[in-house]
């Protein structure tokens, strides 16, 4: 059953209003996923969330991404959390990659928070685990990228990864998942353009190091 934001009035199918400023293009290409309404409903979430133009950024993306998924009754978006660890270097500031286990790219240590822990202790305990890393983390992010995570089944997941900054104190020799990773410090331009998500690449060139009292120990 239609809501009533479309049902039809004078012949016209009305569409809900959004309350912030988008680009004619964006905006355009909204209404043509919306005159999809009779196909897949999470199918034409889905659509809109990967056809969405980078000119958008991230926080009206996010925004819009949200209200397409309440809109067609979307599978809710799953928190991960992300290490983004980095360090003062010899040339300047330097950020760590590793690589995944399934694919071999470049990626950030990243999971899932466990428990009641806070999302930031979360990112530094991945970052012990898939990089070998200690240090101190900042307790608030950074920012945050989406991507969608294959399960053994064969549904994706749409995942919400926050990204805390560590500033890395210590690299372990042995780590638990060593045989299954390669880590490498990069400068933040060039980890921005190995990584594949545009909005972590954006994060991550644009990335300065925070003051010394922000940091958590």
């Amino acid at each position: 059953m239609l809501s009533d934001d479309f049902r039809p009035q004078n012949g016209f199918r009305r569409f809900p209003a959004f309350n912030f400023d988008m680009p004619s293009r964006a905006f355009i290409k909204l209404l043509l996923l919306l005159r999809t309404i009779n196909r897949n409903k999470s199918e034409t979430a889905n659509d809109f969330e990967r056809t969405t133009p980078p000119m958008l950024g991230l926080p009206a993306r996010k925004r819009i991404h949200d209200r397409i998924r309440r809109l067609f009754g979307g599978m809710p978006c799953r928190v991960q959390v992300a290490a983004l660890p980095w360090r003062a270097g010899e040339n300047g500031l330097e950020v760590m990659l590793i690589t995944s286990r399934g694919t071999g790219r470049w990626v950030l240590p990243k999971g899932w928070p466990e428990g009641s822990e806070p999302l930031c202790e979360a990112a530094r305990r991945e970052a012990a685990e898939e990089a070998g890393l200690s240090g101190k983390i900042l307790p608030s992010e950074a920012g945050s990228f989406y991507y969608r995570k294959a399960r053994d089944s064969g549904e994706q997941w749409l995942c919400e990864v926050r990204v805390f900054p560590m500033q890395v104190t210590g690299v372990a020799e042995k780590w638990p998942e060593e045989k299954s990773r390669k880590r490498r410090w990069f400068s933040p331009q060039v980890a921005g353009r190995l990584v594949a998500e545009p909005d972590l690449g954006a994060l991550i060139r644009t990335f300065q190091a925070p003051a010394t009292n922000e940091v958590a120990a």
